[in-house]
């Protein structure tokens, strides 16, 4: 008797139910992956979309027929039927999953082998990114990428435009002063950086020489242009202001009263009056041919007149 209960022991230890007691029909399956990730897969499979991955991943991940091929109104009518009108999604269009979800998504996929899928949970995440979890999305494409060789470039593309390179060098020097984002990335250094390089490197442009790009600089170099004018201009304002209130008549009396006593303001200051005796620094104003030299002036020309004349009459006789 006690070998029989040792051996019905092992075999309820190994059938992996509680007590003992084995059940007929069930399989049990160990996920390494999230239950909300699971979620997305099933609903999937089931209806070929899924609406929590907002409308632009529904979008942009649903192919639809050529209208060379077919005609135009063949084509809007085929490929999958979304499961609401344009303007009627859920919360405006945006993703109603996390981020992690969504990543927890792409990995369940790419394990599955569902191109689709992973193109839709990455088009999601790509609308999720901050610069709260951008070392994630980082770690994650390239982690993604040794995995199943999938560079998620949409995924990488967004963190690098959108949180990396947002706002030039004085965005990067901000992104690099968060506590957090220095943490992780010093945790997670042999794969944020690979991906950070290889990133920037997908974003930048192989050709600086073309029109499109020409033009674009120029745009840029414009912008620039008006905003240091911009910038300029409310520089000039405060100086005018700040000069102006130190210059005031209020400010001196209180300077003064600081420096030398309150009986000091009751005198009047040897600055103020010489600026008063100057005129604003403007020089005497010089007199024109009215008033007194007119006189002088006409007395000589008739003078010289009378000259000519007494002359002339000689010359006759």
């Amino acid at each position: 008797d006690e070998d029989d209960d040792e051996i019905t022991a092992k075999n309820g230890e190994s059938s992996g139910t509680p007590n003992g007691n084995p059940c007929n029909g069930i399989v049990q399956v160990t996920l390494d992956h999230p239950p909300e990730a699971v979620k997305l897969l099933l609903e999937y499979c089931y209806t070929n979309r899924v609406h929590s991955l907002g409308h632009e991943a529904f979008t942009k991940a649903s192919r639809y027929a050529d209208p060379k091929d077919v005609g135009f109104l063949a084509a809007k009518d085929s490929g999958p039927v979304s499961p609401f009108k344009k303007h009627s999604w859920p919360n405006g269009g945006l993703p109603d999953v996390s981020l992690h979800v969504a990543l927890a998504g792409i990995a369940l996929a790419e394990e599955a082998h569902m191109p689709r899928l992973s193109l839709m949970c990455e088009i999601a995440a790509s609308q999720l990114v901050d610069p709260k979890n951008v070392i994630d999305v980082l770690s994650a494409c390239q982690l993604q990428q040794q995995k199943t060789g999938n560079r998620l470039p949409l995924l990488r593309k967004a963190a690098i435009l959108d949180c990396v390179m947002a706002n030039g060098s004085v965005g990067v020097e901000k992104l690099y002063e968060s506590t957090s984002f220095k943490t992780n990335l010093e945790e997670k250094s042999s794969l944020v950086i690979p991906s950070l390089l290889e990133g920037a490197v997908e974003v930048l442009p192989t050709n600086m020489k073309t029109k499109e790009f020409q033009k674009k600089k120029d745009n840029m170099s414009e912008e620039n242009e008006a905003l240091f004018r911009e910038l300029d201009k409310c520089d000039n304002n405060e100086r005018a202001n700040e000069r102006a209130r130190w210059r005031s008549k209020a400010t001196v009396d209180r300077r003064v009263e600081v420096a030398f006593g309150p009986d000091e303001i009751s005198e009047p200051l040897p600055y103020l009056a010489f600026s008063s005796t100057v005129n604003s620094g403007r020089g005497p104003k010089r007199k024109g041919r009215s008033g007194s030299g007119d006189g002088d002036f006409y007395r000589g020309v008739i003078a010289r007149r009378n000259i000519r004349r007494k002359i002339t009459k000689k010359d006759g006789l």
